[in-house]
């Protein structure tokens, strides 16, 4: 990879460790300060809005930084279409706040808060940053993501102190978003002229990005209609709570492994320009196989320590997210798996058809499982439709990469890692059994878990532990040799 890549690779490796750590930080103090009900309310109006501006913007942004990487080197050009883009922009925020308004006139339900939360909507609107991502210059978007967070950090702490603040959090969420896309304009006279309005090209333009609408689509309904279904069939937003927060909690090992993962796409789109199906075989290969052998350990400890977490980290009135999150678990597995083929194979293949195949019947069924689910058993209905589905897709995108690339070991492996991991999980159980929930109690089921799967691995000489224990002696003697 040539310097360029590797420093935008390293600033979002940074950025996603760096959004990977904040809701550790902040879930506990949240859960106490406005309890479940309150943030079961805002994670429903999040979703809400979420799919609307999903629907609203067509895949917008991933158009405009793809018309832009076109003419990055002509600056007359990428100033002109930057602002026929932007142009555009205006006439989907126009047609947005209709949209948004009438939706929200139409649920009736917490019409103050989504009238504030518009802030977080206009901010997506008025976003600048696709044109960064189109020039290759990473750091201002990055810049700017962290910027956001740490507004909203400092904002959470400093103003929201009980449940009555909900009002608070959700502008201190809406703004610190707008606050921060606004000062990404701050850069934008390194690449473009002054603003001009051309509305010359907005129906080609929305023409254009709606043919890069149905993924983001697809993965928005997916991941965000079960918030918003829990509440508009139980009406308990307690319940919203409860999912969410054991999704986030999931998310956060899986978000490690993602991060990881990711380096490889570019160089699998290397390897594809070149035509060299071995070496792309090679990777995709080495890729699952060291994402299994973190994934399973990550699924089965995280269902063994649950009950000693929840308890002292969000309090004991979010002890039904025990449950959720023993369900959910294994879709660490499965996205991990996704991450390969979806994120990084066919991505970098450019067979985007593909992802749609499996993201679509997805998203559909995952409407369909919530619907029948939920009535019956609530947030545990999503949170097993949310299982489902993260297989259906899984095993849809394997069987088409199955057909590209020889899967070899992938099989031997996984149930290696699954006999490993429960073994590591069973452990875990015996000697923690009857201790209290606490932060120490839940740091030696880590410890053990990570003696015990990795003296396993080592007794059958896995090559994923080899390789992993290289990576890290090279990053060592690396860093021994700077500082030399």
């Amino acid at each position: 990879m040539n310097n360029k890549l590797i420093k935008n690779y390293a600033l979002n490796l940074i950025y996603q460790l760096f959004v990977m750590f904040v809701p550790l930080i902040t879930a506990p103090y949240l859960a106490r300060t406005l309890g479940a009900e309150a943030m079961g309310t805002y994670s429903y109006i999040y979703s809400f809005t979420s799919i609307i501006c999903t629907v609203v913007l067509l895949g917008i942004y991933n158009y405009g930084n793809r018309q832009i990487a076109y003419v990055r080197d002509d600056k007359e050009k990428l100033s002109n279409t930057f602002w026929q883009i932007m142009s555009t922009r205006l006439v989907i925020a126009l047609l947005g706040t209709i949209i948004y308004a009438v939706c929200v006139a139409i649920n009736g339900r917490y019409t103050v808060l989504f009238t504030i939360y518009y802030s977080y909507l206009l901010a997506y609107f008025l976003d600048c940053t696709w044109l960064y991502v189109g020039v290759e210059d990473m750091k201002w978007a990055v810049i700017k993501n962290a910027v956001t967070k740490v507004i909203c950090v400092v904002g959470i702490f400093l103003l929201v102190k009980e449940p009555d603040d909900l009002y608070i959090y959700v502008s201190v969420q809406g703004l610190s978003v707008l606050i921060s896309n606004l000062l990404a304009y701050s850069q934008l006279n390194k690449y473009v002229h002054k603003p001009h309005i051309d509305f010359s090209n907005v129906k080609k333009d929305l023409s254009a990005s709606a043919a890069l609408f149905l993924p983001s689509l697809a993965t928005t309904v997916y991941l965000q209609c079960d918030k918003v279904m829990i509440e508009l069939i139980t009406g308990n937003t307690s319940e919203v709570s409860f999912y969410d927060y054991s999704e986030k909690i999931v998310t956060i090992p899986l978000t490690f492994i993602t991060v990881l993962s990711t380096v490889m796409m570019p160089r699998l789109a290397n390897e594809f320009a070149k035509d060299h199906k071995d070496k792309i075989s090679s990777l995709v290969n080495r890729a699952i196989n060291f994402s299994l052998f973190l994934a399973f350990p990550m699924c089965f400890g995280l269902m063994s320590v649950a009950d000693k977490l929840i308890p002292w980290y969000l309090g004991d009135e979010f002890l039904p997210t025990i449950n959720a999150i023993v369900i959910i678990s294994p879709i660490i597995i499965a996205n991990a798996l996704t991450a390969i083929s979806g994120t990084q194979y066919f991505t970098a293949t450019n067979q985007i058809s593909i992802m749609l195949k499996s993201q679509v019947p997805t998203a559909i069924g995952n409407i369909i499982i919530n619907a029948i689910l939920i009535p019956k058993y609530g947030f545990i209905g999503a949170a097993v439709a949310t299982l489902i589905c993260s297989y259906t897709s899984a095993i849809i995108q394997y069987i088409y990469l199955s057909k590209q690339v020889r899967l070899s070991g992938i099989i031997k492996n996984g149930l290696k890692y699954f006999a490993f991991s429960a073994i590591m999980a069973m452990v875990i159980r015996i000697i923690t059994n009857g201790m209290s929930a606490t932060p120490l109690v839940n740091i030696i089921q880590v410890l053990i878990g990570v003696a015990v799967y990795i003296t396993l691995c080592a007794i059958s000489r896995d090559e994923q532990l080899k390789e992993g224990i290289s990576i890290l002696f090279n990053i060592v003697k690396r860093r021994g040799r700077n500082d030399d």
